[in-house]
């Protein structure tokens, strides 16, 4: 029998290996019935706050199973900010896929209102873009605007049905290979970052060029409201962060040095063309 190629069988182990191996640091469905651990920046009035809704509320309505967080900005001037330091040993977890489902508290209209999701280093506040290694901008029209060293706008994914987020994070210094979600390879270089809706991949971009510090990884993530607009009205749901360990190429290398006398053992032809 005979393997077409050896990179292809290096891949595909390595692909594995990565998905044997990612390790969930971090997941919150706010089935607490509060923000246990989290900053959050003023309490909860008329104007701004973060209150936990359940299934049974109906205004506003949550889509998500269980309870669930409402965060709101009607009012100019100050910012809510829900944020929460979900590791301290960020910097040996470079390579992270978190998730959240967001969904309207209300039917997308032109309203400008914008909940801002940021990333910073542990202990950094995610108030100042500067602080972020990328954003994502969940607006009252429908909008997931991504900013990271360019910028996107996807209308239509934010919506009072829900949406599913999914964000690969890397952090570290080298090219990333990994299997995403739906078992479809990605390829991260370094300081980049990819985006799914839904399942959907809506793109690659690169990080802010700011104060976020690469080495010492993402170890906080929020959502704040955009003080320059009001009307943000956004339900938050199933964060969850997991760890994907990177790869080391001597391992890698020395795998397929083992895989090949193996094969060539048992009687296989390895191609390499």
């Amino acid at each position: 029998m005979k393997i077409k190629s050896l990179s292809t069988v290096a891949a595909s182990l390595m692909l594995s290996v990565l998905s044997i191996s990612a390790q969930s640091i971090y997941s919150d469905d706010f089935s607490s019935g509060g923000f246990s651990g989290y900053t959050v920046s003023s309490s909860a009035n008329a104007d701004r706050g973060a209150v936990i809704v359940d299934e049974t509320t109906t205004t506003p309505t949550n889509p998500f199973s269980g309870n669930a967080a409402h965060i709101y900005d009607f009012k100019d001037g100050s910012a809510i900010r829900v944020q929460k330091d979900y590791t301290l040993t960020a910097s040996t977890q470079l390579v992270q896929l978190i998730q959240f489902d967001a969904a309207l508290a209300t039917a997308a209209d032109t309203t400008d209102g914008t909940l801002v999701f940021r990333v910073a280093n542990a202990g950094t506040s995610i108030s100042s873009q500067s602080n972020s290694a990328f954003e994502l901008q969940l607006r009252q029209t429908g909008v997931l605007a991504i900013y990271g060293a360019t910028n996107n706008g996807f209308s239509d994914e934010i919506n009072v049905a829900g949406s599913s987020l999914s964000i690969y994070a890397n952090s570290s210094s080298d090219t990333i290979v990994m299997s995403d979600l739906a078992d479809n390879e990605l390829t991260l270089q370094a300081n980049e970052f990819a985006v799914y809706s839904n399942g959907s991949k809506l793109g690659v971009w690169g990080f802010f060029s700011n104060n976020f510090s690469s080495s010492d990884g993402i170890g906080s993530l929020g959502f704040v409201s955009n003080t320059a607009t009001n009307g943000t009205n956004v339900i938050i749901d199933n964060i969850s962060v997991t760890a994907i360990p990177e790869p080391s190429a001597t391992t890698l290398l020395m795998g397929s040095s083992v895989l090949v006398f193996s094969l060539s053992r048992l009687g296989y032809k390895v191609n390499q063309n």
